[in-house]
């Protein structure tokens, strides 16, 4: 819940959807790697997507520009 909270206070604010899209596929990532028995408790630890999308919204919040450009790559390589 809070990692859409993170997400849904990024579209009022008007993120564009490369930026949505990278804090979508955190959650994702996340959730889906959750699923794993051990290994996703190990991976949980480490990657931490509430923590990456609030840097994420910080980072758009302060340099949009560059922010969307690091996002549409990011997405691009995913």
């Amino acid at each position: 819940a809070i990692g859409l909270n993170i997400l849904y206070q990024a579209i009022l604010a008007g993120a564009p959807l490369s930026v949505l899209l990278r804090m979508a596929l955190n959650l994702g990532f996340e959730m889906l790697f959750g699923l794993l028995p051990v290994l996703g408790d190990v991976i949980d630890f480490f990657w931490k997507a509430n923590r990456r999308n609030y840097q994420l919204f910080t980072e758009y919040l302060h340099e949009p520009r560059r922010t969307q450009v690091r996002s549409r790559t990011w997405v691009g390589s995913v």
